[in-house]
Protein backbone atom coordinates (compact mmCIF):
# COMPACT_ATOMS: atom_id res chain seq x y z
CA UNK A 1 0.00 0.00 0.00
CA UNK A 2 2.91 2.82 1.13
CA UNK A 3 4.34 1.96 -2.40
CA UNK A 4 1.21 2.21 -4.36
CA UNK A 5 0.33 5.61 -2.76
CA UNK A 6 3.61 6.79 -3.33
CA UNK A 7 3.37 6.16 -7.01
CA UNK A 8 0.61 8.40 -7.05
CA UNK A 9 2.01 11.01 -5.33
CA UNK A 10 4.68 10.80 -8.02
CA UNK A 11 2.51 12.00 -10.76
CA UNK A 12 0.98 14.21 -9.24
CA UNK A 13 -2.52 13.19 -6.91
CA UNK A 14 -3.92 14.31 -3.54
CA UNK A 15 -1.65 16.26 -1.84
CA UNK A 16 -3.18 15.74 1.81
CA UNK A 17 -2.13 11.94 1.05
CA UNK A 18 1.56 12.98 1.53
CA UNK A 19 1.43 14.45 4.18
CA UNK A 20 -0.40 11.60 6.03
CA UNK A 21 1.82 9.32 4.28
CA UNK A 22 5.18 10.60 4.41
CA UNK A 23 5.53 12.39 7.52
CA UNK A 24 4.07 10.18 9.79
CA UNK A 25 6.59 7.43 9.06
CA UNK A 26 9.69 7.09 10.99
CA UNK A 27 12.05 6.15 8.03
CA UNK A 28 13.21 8.74 6.15
CA UNK A 29 12.00 8.78 2.33
CA UNK A 30 13.69 10.26 -0.04
CA UNK A 31 11.98 10.39 -4.33
CA UNK A 32 13.85 11.16 -7.47
CA UNK A 33 12.53 11.26 -10.80
CA UNK A 34 14.26 9.96 -14.02
CA UNK A 35 16.67 12.70 -14.90
CA UNK A 36 18.16 12.05 -11.41
CA UNK A 37 16.34 15.15 -8.66
CA UNK A 38 15.06 14.59 -5.57
CA UNK A 39 11.03 15.94 -6.60
CA UNK A 40 10.14 15.07 -2.79
CA UNK A 41 10.85 13.64 0.84
CA UNK A 42 9.51 13.66 3.89
CA UNK A 43 9.99 15.73 7.22
CA UNK A 44 12.66 12.83 8.63
CA UNK A 45 14.54 12.87 5.50
CA UNK A 46 15.28 16.39 5.22
CA UNK A 47 16.29 16.65 8.66
CA UNK A 48 18.68 14.05 7.56
CA UNK A 49 20.15 15.63 5.02
CA UNK A 50 19.87 18.59 7.14
CA UNK A 51 22.73 17.37 9.51
CA UNK A 52 24.55 16.85 6.98
CA UNK A 53 25.10 20.82 5.80
CA UNK A 54 22.18 20.00 3.02
CA UNK A 55 19.45 22.44 4.22
CA UNK A 56 17.10 22.01 1.41
CA UNK A 57 17.43 18.70 -0.90
CA UNK A 58 14.36 19.28 -2.97
CA UNK A 59 15.47 20.20 -6.71
CA UNK A 60 19.06 19.09 -5.65
CA UNK A 61 20.65 16.39 -7.82
CA UNK A 62 21.86 12.95 -6.32
CA UNK A 63 24.94 12.75 -7.56
CA UNK A 64 25.59 15.54 -4.83
CA UNK A 65 23.99 14.60 -1.57
CA UNK A 66 24.99 10.75 -2.29
CA UNK A 67 28.69 11.57 -3.06
CA UNK A 68 29.85 9.73 0.36
CA UNK A 69 27.72 7.16 -0.63
CA UNK A 70 28.66 5.58 -4.24
CA UNK A 71 26.75 2.67 -3.72
CA UNK A 72 23.60 3.84 -2.61
CA UNK A 73 24.20 6.74 -5.85
CA UNK A 74 25.06 3.73 -8.32
CA UNK A 75 21.61 1.78 -7.55
CA UNK A 76 19.38 4.57 -7.45
CA UNK A 77 20.78 6.01 -10.77
CA UNK A 78 20.86 2.45 -12.26
CA UNK A 79 16.76 2.68 -11.80
CA UNK A 80 17.01 -1.03 -9.88
CA UNK A 81 15.94 -2.20 -7.18
CA UNK A 82 18.18 -3.08 -3.92
CA UNK A 83 19.56 -2.62 -1.18
CA UNK A 84 22.84 -1.07 0.92
CA UNK A 85 24.10 -0.19 3.88
CA UNK A 86 25.66 3.29 4.92
CA UNK A 87 27.15 4.99 8.16
CA UNK A 88 28.02 8.68 8.88
CA UNK A 89 29.15 10.29 11.76
CA UNK A 90 26.64 12.31 14.11
CA UNK A 91 27.77 13.70 17.69
CA UNK A 92 30.55 11.79 17.57
CA UNK A 93 29.02 8.36 17.30
CA UNK A 94 28.99 6.34 14.13
CA UNK A 95 25.31 5.06 12.42
CA UNK A 96 24.57 2.74 10.38
CA UNK A 97 21.93 2.52 8.12
CA UNK A 98 20.18 0.60 5.73
CA UNK A 99 19.25 1.85 2.92
CA UNK A 100 16.29 -0.60 0.45
CA UNK A 101 16.08 1.70 -3.32
CA UNK A 102 12.98 0.98 -4.94
CA UNK A 103 11.91 1.66 -8.69
CA UNK A 104 8.85 3.34 -9.77
CA UNK A 105 7.07 2.11 -13.41
CA UNK A 106 4.94 3.75 -15.90
CA UNK A 107 3.66 2.18 -18.09
CA UNK A 108 6.54 -0.29 -18.09
CA UNK A 109 9.39 2.04 -18.26
CA UNK A 110 11.50 3.05 -14.67
CA UNK A 111 10.19 7.04 -13.92
CA UNK A 112 11.94 7.04 -11.05
CA UNK A 113 12.68 5.93 -7.52
CA UNK A 114 12.28 5.65 -4.06
CA UNK A 115 14.95 5.40 -0.99
CA UNK A 116 13.90 3.85 2.35
CA UNK A 117 16.13 4.74 5.01
CA UNK A 118 16.19 2.64 7.73
CA UNK A 119 18.34 3.15 11.37
CA UNK A 120 20.09 0.17 12.00
CA UNK A 121 22.04 0.90 14.44
CA UNK A 122 21.16 -0.60 17.75
CA UNK A 123 20.65 -3.89 16.01
CA UNK A 124 24.10 -3.86 14.79
CA UNK A 125 25.58 -2.99 18.00
CA UNK A 126 23.51 -6.23 19.14
CA UNK A 127 24.85 -8.42 16.38
CA UNK A 128 28.53 -7.11 17.30
CA UNK A 129 27.78 -7.87 20.60
CA UNK A 130 26.26 -11.76 20.09
CA UNK A 131 29.43 -11.88 17.88
CA UNK A 132 31.94 -10.93 21.07
CA UNK A 133 29.68 -13.29 22.95
CA UNK A 134 30.14 -16.28 21.18
CA UNK A 135 34.15 -15.68 20.87
CA UNK A 136 34.09 -15.59 24.13
CA UNK A 137 31.91 -18.62 24.85
CA UNK A 138 34.12 -20.52 22.71
CA UNK A 139 37.03 -19.19 24.33
CA UNK A 140 35.54 -20.36 27.69
CA UNK A 141 34.92 -23.80 26.00
CA UNK A 142 38.67 -24.36 25.06
CA UNK A 143 39.68 -23.08 28.70
CA UNK A 144 37.03 -25.69 30.23
CA UNK A 145 38.16 -28.66 28.21
CA UNK A 146 42.04 -28.27 29.21
CA UNK A 147 41.70 -27.60 32.67
CA UNK A 148 38.85 -29.16 33.80
CA UNK A 149 38.43 -32.25 31.27
CA UNK A 150 42.28 -33.08 31.24
CA UNK A 151 42.51 -33.20 34.91
CA UNK A 152 39.58 -35.75 34.88
CA UNK A 153 40.95 -37.84 32.45
CA UNK A 154 44.09 -37.64 35.03
CA UNK A 155 42.32 -38.96 37.67
CA UNK A 156 40.62 -41.80 35.84
CA UNK A 157 43.36 -43.21 34.31
CA UNK A 158 44.99 -43.27 38.12
CA UNK A 159 41.92 -45.30 39.49
CA UNK A 160 42.31 -47.30 36.83
CA UNK A 161 45.60 -48.51 37.82
CA UNK A 162 43.77 -48.62 41.29
CA UNK A 163 40.80 -50.82 39.89
CA UNK A 164 43.33 -53.02 38.06
CA UNK A 165 45.09 -53.76 41.57
CA UNK A 166 42.51 -53.76 43.88
CA UNK A 167 42.87 -57.29 44.95
CA UNK A 168 46.27 -56.39 46.85
CA UNK A 169 43.76 -54.19 49.18
CA UNK A 170 41.00 -54.60 51.85
CA UNK A 171 38.06 -55.05 51.48
CA UNK A 172 37.19 -51.84 52.73
CA UNK A 173 39.52 -50.33 50.38
CA UNK A 174 38.53 -52.40 47.54
CA UNK A 175 34.89 -51.08 48.25
CA UNK A 176 36.41 -47.12 48.34
CA UNK A 177 38.26 -47.91 45.28
CA UNK A 178 35.29 -49.07 43.22
CA UNK A 179 32.95 -46.03 44.54
CA UNK A 180 35.74 -43.77 43.56
CA UNK A 181 36.45 -45.05 39.98
CA UNK A 182 32.64 -45.03 39.39
CA UNK A 183 32.28 -41.32 40.46
CA UNK A 184 35.31 -40.24 38.47
CA UNK A 185 34.03 -41.91 35.41
CA UNK A 186 30.57 -40.21 35.84
CA UNK A 187 31.68 -37.00 36.27
CA UNK A 188 34.00 -37.35 32.94
CA UNK A 189 31.49 -38.87 31.09
CA UNK A 190 29.34 -36.25 32.29
CA UNK A 191 31.99 -33.68 31.71
CA UNK A 192 32.71 -34.53 27.99
CA UNK A 193 28.92 -34.88 26.74
CA UNK A 194 28.59 -31.15 28.36
CA UNK A 195 31.78 -29.67 26.41
CA UNK A 196 30.76 -31.50 23.25
CA UNK A 197 26.92 -30.35 23.61
CA UNK A 198 28.59 -26.80 23.63
CA UNK A 199 30.92 -27.72 20.44
CA UNK A 200 27.83 -28.83 18.88
CA UNK A 201 25.96 -25.58 19.44
CA UNK A 202 28.62 -23.75 17.44
CA UNK A 203 27.73 -22.79 13.99
CA UNK A 204 30.60 -22.61 12.24
CA UNK A 205 32.11 -26.17 13.98
CA UNK A 206 33.61 -28.20 11.70
CA UNK A 207 33.82 -31.95 11.52
CA UNK A 208 36.70 -33.73 10.04
CA UNK A 209 35.21 -37.10 8.62
CA UNK A 210 37.57 -39.93 7.30
CA UNK A 211 37.53 -43.26 6.40
CA UNK A 212 37.37 -45.31 9.50
CA UNK A 213 37.73 -49.09 10.52
CA UNK A 214 34.25 -49.17 12.54
CA UNK A 215 35.43 -52.65 14.62
CA UNK A 216 38.59 -50.48 15.71
CA UNK A 217 36.30 -47.43 17.07
CA UNK A 218 33.56 -49.92 18.83
CA UNK A 219 36.92 -52.08 20.18
CA UNK A 220 38.34 -48.74 21.70
CA UNK A 221 35.40 -47.81 23.18
CA UNK A 222 34.49 -51.28 24.48
CA UNK A 223 38.15 -51.10 26.40
CA UNK A 224 37.78 -47.69 27.54
CA UNK A 225 34.59 -49.01 29.56
CA UNK A 226 35.99 -52.95 29.88
CA UNK A 227 36.23 -51.78 33.78
CA UNK A 228 32.47 -50.82 34.35
CA UNK A 229 31.09 -53.52 32.26
CA UNK A 230 33.25 -55.80 34.03
CA UNK A 231 32.06 -54.04 37.65
CA UNK A 232 28.33 -55.66 36.41
CA UNK A 233 29.73 -58.81 34.67
CA UNK A 234 27.68 -57.96 31.58
CA UNK A 235 29.43 -58.89 28.43
CA UNK A 236 29.69 -56.61 25.59
CA UNK A 237 30.12 -58.34 22.13
CA UNK A 238 31.29 -56.21 18.92
CA UNK A 239 29.86 -58.49 16.43
CA UNK A 240 30.78 -55.43 13.67
CA UNK A 241 32.60 -57.66 10.97
CA UNK A 242 36.42 -56.11 9.80
CA UNK A 243 36.13 -54.12 6.62
CA UNK A 244 33.08 -52.12 7.79
CA UNK A 245 34.31 -48.84 6.91
CA UNK A 246 32.75 -45.59 7.71
CA UNK A 247 33.19 -41.93 6.86
CA UNK A 248 32.54 -39.92 9.43
CA UNK A 249 34.51 -37.77 12.33
CA UNK A 250 36.43 -40.32 14.50
CA UNK A 251 36.04 -38.56 18.09
CA UNK A 252 32.14 -38.06 17.25
CA UNK A 253 31.55 -41.57 15.98
CA UNK A 254 33.56 -42.72 19.72
CA UNK A 255 31.62 -40.27 21.82
CA UNK A 256 27.98 -41.58 20.07
CA UNK A 257 29.13 -45.28 21.52
CA UNK A 258 30.68 -44.50 24.05
CA UNK A 259 27.38 -43.13 25.47
CA UNK A 260 25.15 -45.91 24.09
CA UNK A 261 27.68 -48.55 25.59
CA UNK A 262 27.91 -46.63 28.99
CA UNK A 263 23.21 -45.97 28.73
CA UNK A 264 23.37 -50.28 28.11
CA UNK A 265 25.71 -50.91 31.17
CA UNK A 266 23.68 -48.52 32.92
CA UNK A 267 20.42 -50.11 32.33
CA UNK A 268 21.47 -53.93 32.48
CA UNK A 269 21.13 -56.37 35.34
CA UNK A 270 24.08 -58.34 36.45
CA UNK A 271 25.11 -60.87 34.00
CA UNK A 272 23.99 -59.32 31.21
CA UNK A 273 24.95 -59.15 27.44
CA UNK A 274 25.73 -55.79 24.89
CA UNK A 275 26.05 -56.32 21.27
CA UNK A 276 26.72 -54.00 19.39
CA UNK A 277 26.64 -54.59 15.52
CA UNK A 278 26.17 -52.83 12.02
CA UNK A 279 24.52 -53.63 8.67
CA UNK A 280 24.61 -51.89 5.42
CA UNK A 281 21.55 -50.05 4.11
CA UNK A 282 22.39 -48.35 0.49
CA UNK A 283 25.03 -45.78 0.88
CA UNK A 284 24.72 -45.55 4.55
CA UNK A 285 25.77 -48.16 7.67
CA UNK A 286 23.34 -48.63 10.76
CA UNK A 287 25.25 -49.27 13.80
CA UNK A 288 23.36 -50.94 16.33
CA UNK A 289 23.94 -51.05 20.42
CA UNK A 290 21.25 -54.00 21.77
CA UNK A 291 21.54 -54.61 25.68
CA UNK A 292 18.70 -57.24 27.96
CA UNK A 293 18.01 -55.12 30.48
CA UNK A 294 15.10 -53.27 32.22
CA UNK A 295 13.56 -52.09 28.78
CA UNK A 296 11.18 -49.32 28.35
CA UNK A 297 7.68 -48.27 28.12
CA UNK A 298 6.95 -46.98 24.25
CA UNK A 299 5.73 -43.39 25.79
CA UNK A 300 9.34 -43.39 27.46
CA UNK A 301 10.96 -44.45 24.22
CA UNK A 302 9.18 -41.67 22.48
CA UNK A 303 10.25 -38.99 25.18
CA UNK A 304 14.38 -39.88 24.95
CA UNK A 305 15.36 -37.26 22.64
CA UNK A 306 13.24 -34.24 23.65
CA UNK A 307 15.30 -31.60 24.08
CA UNK A 308 13.21 -29.76 25.97
CA UNK A 309 13.38 -32.02 29.28
CA UNK A 310 16.17 -33.34 30.30
CA UNK A 311 15.89 -35.94 32.66
CA UNK A 312 17.47 -39.37 33.49
CA UNK A 313 15.96 -42.35 35.60
CA UNK A 314 18.47 -44.56 37.89
CA UNK A 315 20.28 -47.90 36.95
CA UNK A 316 19.72 -51.15 37.83
CA UNK A 317 22.52 -50.47 40.69
CA UNK A 318 21.18 -46.93 41.66
CA UNK A 319 23.54 -45.16 38.92
CA UNK A 320 22.70 -41.54 38.35
CA UNK A 321 23.44 -39.13 35.30
CA UNK A 322 22.30 -35.85 33.31
CA UNK A 323 20.65 -37.32 30.90
CA UNK A 324 22.22 -35.29 28.52
CA UNK A 325 24.38 -38.27 26.96
CA UNK A 326 21.63 -39.24 24.23
CA UNK A 327 21.16 -35.65 23.25
CA UNK A 328 24.54 -34.91 22.37
CA UNK A 329 24.63 -38.69 20.59
CA UNK A 330 21.75 -37.25 18.25
CA UNK A 331 22.99 -33.90 17.32
CA UNK A 332 26.60 -35.36 15.99
CA UNK A 333 24.66 -38.00 14.22
CA UNK A 334 22.79 -35.44 12.42
CA UNK A 335 25.62 -33.22 12.36
CA UNK A 336 27.11 -36.97 10.61
CA UNK A 337 24.40 -36.29 8.04
CA UNK A 338 22.80 -39.23 10.04
CA UNK A 339 19.80 -39.75 12.34
CA UNK A 340 19.10 -41.47 15.63
CA UNK A 341 16.18 -44.31 16.96
CA UNK A 342 15.84 -46.41 19.36
CA UNK A 343 13.11 -49.86 20.23
CA UNK A 344 12.65 -51.17 23.39
CA UNK A 345 10.10 -53.90 25.26
CA UNK A 346 9.76 -53.61 28.92
CA UNK A 347 12.27 -56.27 30.78
CA UNK A 348 13.24 -57.43 27.34
CA UNK A 349 15.96 -54.65 26.67
CA UNK A 350 16.27 -51.77 24.34
CA UNK A 351 18.65 -51.38 20.90
CA UNK A 352 19.57 -47.87 19.81
CA UNK A 353 20.86 -47.27 15.77
CA UNK A 354 22.34 -44.92 14.03
CA UNK A 355 23.28 -44.26 10.70
CA UNK A 356 26.50 -42.93 9.23
CA UNK A 357 27.57 -42.70 5.59
CA UNK A 358 29.81 -45.68 4.69
CA UNK A 359 31.66 -47.03 2.09
CA UNK A 360 34.68 -44.87 0.59
CA UNK A 361 35.54 -40.70 0.84
CA UNK A 362 33.08 -38.49 -0.36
Amino acid sequence: MLVIILRIKFFSTVPIARNIVLDTLQESIVIVNGSGKVIDSNNRASQWFSELGYTNISGRNISEILASWPEWYKLSKSMQPGSVEIDKWLDGERKIYSVNVYPLYTLGKAQGNISLIFDITEKQRHLEQMAQLNQLKDQLVTIISHDIRSPLALQFQLVELLEADRQSFAADHQEIIEQLGDQIRNTLGMANNLLEWFRSQVEDMTLRPELLELSEVVEDCCHMLHIKSESKHISVMNKIAIGTHVYADRETVGLIIRNLLTNAIKFSELGGLIEVYAQLSGDMVIVSVRDNGVGMEEERVRQLFNEKQLNSMAGTLGEKGAGLGLLVSRQFVQLSGGDMWAESTVRQGSVFHFTLRGGTER
